[in-house]
């Protein structure tokens, strides 16, 4: 039960309303670069708890650079990240430097970047759940 809860609050609060406002941004002429943070840490207390909200950010922020315990994937994981967003913070977009692309988002196919070690991309990820939210909502 604890599992449904997690899946249905998470779809319908989090996943499906970004992908709404992505939507929505796209249709207005926005570049909008969608990803899943799918990466768990191997250090501090949230090690073994799956890839918990906001150990995107802490690694962003170089925790895995001073923390005894962290990983090699929790570096590549946060090098990773500082990289993506440096670029996107100076030029407005994530990729160059030769590092793997990370595809602006298209209604149609839904891609994401997929933060993990090693980085994918995936697209059209609970599409399904999606649609089911999108139409719960509009219903009168």
């Amino acid at each position: 039960p604890n599992d449904a809860l997690i899946d249905v609050t998470g779809d319908s609060l989090i996943v499906c309303t970004a992908r709404n406002l992505a939507r929505a941004l796209t249709a207005k002429g926005t570049k909008v670069f969608e990803y899943n943070y799918t990466h768990e840490i191997g250090f501090s207390s949230l090690a073994g708890m799956g890839p918990t909200h906001g150990t995107d950010v802490a690694l962003t922020w170089g925790w895995a650079e001073v923390a005894p315990d962290a990983t090699e994937d929790d570096r590549a994981v946060g090098a990773a990240l500082l990289d993506y967003w440096s670029r996107f913070a100076y030029t407005g977009d994530p990729n160059g430097d030769g590092a793997p692309k990370w595809p602006a988002f298209d209604a149609d196919t839904e891609p994401e970047l997929v933060f993990d070690n090693p980085l994918s991309t995936t697209s059209g990820r609970k599409r399904d759940k999606c649609n089911f939210w999108a139409a719960l909502w509009a219903a009168p």
